[in-house]
């Protein structure tokens, strides 16, 4: 979508068009991200200059999700900032968050202030070696009430 150079006269009907394209592109935008968190779509086909590209999503697998969703334990995928990028379910009912709003948020959201710092260490010492600790994260099902939990962590090499 162009803009018009600032010297042109832009007609309320052009900026209304305009802004109708731009709610139409986030709308599906947003239905993408929440088909990815969910686990609906294994690929996706992006148009560019080049033409039509496909992008596989690696962590995709169908089996390996029914496993990790079936466990009794909660599982997460978190990055090195520690926002969480994959989530079963039981996660989230731990937490008492609807998983849509797990994926994409903070790990230590769930974790009270005052345990940061020890939580900050276990998952550091995770990333270079196997490693296991203990924290205690909030319930916001239950007024914020803190459960303890026995984090397992084990380092991902996913390439990208």
């Amino acid at each position: 979508m162009e803009l018009k150079a600032k010297n042109e006269q832009v007609t309320n009907d052009e900026l209304l068009k305009e802004v109708e394209e731009l709610r139409f592109q986030l709308n599906e935008a947003n239905d993408t991200i929440n088909a990815i968190r969910t686990g609906q779509v294994d690929a996706l086909i992006v148009k560019d200059d080049s033409g039509l590209q496909v992008f596989t999503l690696k962590s995709a697998d169908q089996t390996y999700r029914l496993f990790i969703e079936k466990m009794k334990e909660g599982a997460l995928t978190i990055n090195e900032n520690g926002v969480i990028i994959y989530s079963n379910t039981r996660f989230a009912d731990m937490v008492g968050v609807p998983l849509s709003r797990v994926i994409g948020s903070s790990f230590f959201y769930y974790v009270p202030d005052h345990l940061h710092k020890e939580c900050l260490q276990i998952i550091s010492k995770g990333w270079a070696s196997e490693n296991k600790g203990e924290t205690c994260l909030f319930n916001f099902q239950n007024n914020k009430e803190l459960s303890p939990f026995l984090l397992s962590l084990s380092p991902l090499d996913l390439e990208e």
